[in-house]
């Protein structure tokens, strides 16, 4: 799972900090391409040869779906990446995706999803090492009643408290599919675990 530094959360005016270039942030290898689905294969296999690395890590990419290019890329370790600028970074909210990977090949997590509510972009994905992905995705304005959603499935899914195991992987997932219509927000998963 992947987190953004939000200086208040679950705030719709969020102060901007200037950051030059965080430590974990990385120059693309390649930044232009010839459409979203070059873009996205491209961004998948960068996440899925991090993940199954002598070392795994998570890796991250922020993409601009709408022009395909990469806006910024990011490596993490195997607990999480921390993507410090997204707030300052000029970008079509309504067109960004980010995309990263599971190194325990978990669904979406519940930092993806606070990420994608607060900070404005429109889907977050993640691969797992086999290259199946779980996301979640703007569909329609947030009913009003989202956070207590988020809350409600925060509270159920307590990474902390649970197994990593499939169970758990599964439990997730579930309460992904329960909570996320009711936020506004749309979730799709093709993980084999879940079958």
């Amino acid at each position: 799972m992947f987190s953004i530094i939000l200086p208040k959360l679950f705030k719709t005016s969020i102060k901007k900090t200037p950051i030059i270039k965080p430590n974990n942030r990385i120059n693309p290898i390649k930044t232009e391409f010839n459409s979203t689905k070059e873009l996205f294969n491209y961004a998948k296999k960068r996440c899925i040869d991090a993940l199954n690395s002598p070392s795994p890590y998570e890796h991250a990419l922020i993409l601009d779906t709408k022009k395909n290019k990469i806006i910024a890329e990011y490596l993490g370790d195997y607990k999480g990446c921390f993507i410090e600028d997204l707030n300052i970074l000029e970008i079509d909210r309504k067109n960004t995706t980010i995309v990263h990977g599971h190194p325990e090949n978990y669904p979406i997590s519940i930092t993806d999803i606070n990420t994608l509510i607060n900070s404005g972009i429109n889907k977050v994905i993640a691969f797992n090492t086999k290259g199946e992905f779980s996301l979640v995705a703007k569909q329609q304005k947030l009913t009003p009643e989202y956070l207590k959603y988020f809350k409600k499935m925060e509270n159920e899914t307590d990474v902390e408290r649970m197994e990593h195991n499939d169970f758990y992987k599964s439990y997730l997932d579930y309460n992904l599919r329960t909570h996320i219509p009711l936020m506004g927000l749309r979730y799709v998963s093709n993980y084999t675990f879940l079958k």
